[in-house]
C-alpha cells in the first residue's frame, strides 16, 4: 500500500512537471514584436509600424512627414477567438493631420497573427466572434484563414 502511494505521488509530479512549460503566465503577451523594428503596409494600407515597446506602437502614413502620426497602447483583451486572443489598439497621442484607419481614438480590436511574411490583422467586433470562432472551427489551417480575412498586412522593413 505504501509503495503504491509513493508511485502514484511520483506519477502525479512527473505529469505536473511536463505540462509547466505548456503553461503559460500573465505576464507573457503574444503580441511581441521586436523593439525598433519597422513594417509598412501592404495591400492599400499606407500606414507603418514602429515597434516602441511591447504595448506601445507609433504609427504613420507613408505619405506624410514624421511630425504626423500616432501613437497607440496595444493590449490583449483577455478574451479570444478560437485560439487566437483579441488585442485592442488605441490611440493615446496623435500629432499631425494623420486620419489612420487602422489605429482608431475610440480603439480597435484585432486577431493578430505574425508569420515570416509579414503581420495580419483581422479587425473584430461583438457582432462577428460568434461568426468567426464557427468559421474558425470549419478550417484545417486557421492561421490561413485568419491571413485571407485580414483587414491589414504589414511586412518589416
Amino acid at each position: 500500500m505504501f509503495y503504491r502511494n509513493k508511485v502514484l505521488f511520483a506519477t502525479f509530479l512527473i505529469g505536473v512537471i511536463l505540462s509547466l512549460p505548456a503553461c503559460k503566465s500573465d505576464s507573457e503577451s503574444s503580441i511581441e514584436l521586436e523593439k525598433g523594428a519597422t513594417y509598412i503596409g501592404k495591400n492599400a494600407t499606407f500606414e507603418l509600424i514602429e515597434v516602441n515597446s511591447s504595448d506601445s506602437w507609433t504609427i504613420k502614413s507613408q505619405s506624410e512627414d514624421d511630425t504626423n502620426y500616432t501613437v497607440v497602447s496595444v493590449k490583449e483583451t483577455g478574451e479570444n477567438v478560437g485560439e487566437y486572443p483579441i488585442i485592442e489598439l488605441k490611440a493615446t497621442e496623435v500629432m499631425g493631420d494623420i486620419d489612420s484607419r487602422f489605429a482608431k481614438r475610440e480603439g480597435r480590436q484585432f486577431i493578430m497573427i505574425q508569420d515570416d511574411e509579414g503581420l495580419y490583422f483581422k479587425s473584430i467586433a461583438e457582432d462577428i466572434i460568434k461568426e468567426m470562432e464557427d468559421e474558425l472551427q470549419k478550417t484545417e489551417d486557421k492561421d490561413e484563414l485568419i491571413k485571407k480575412l485580414s483587414n491589414f498586412k504589414f511586412v518589416r522593413e
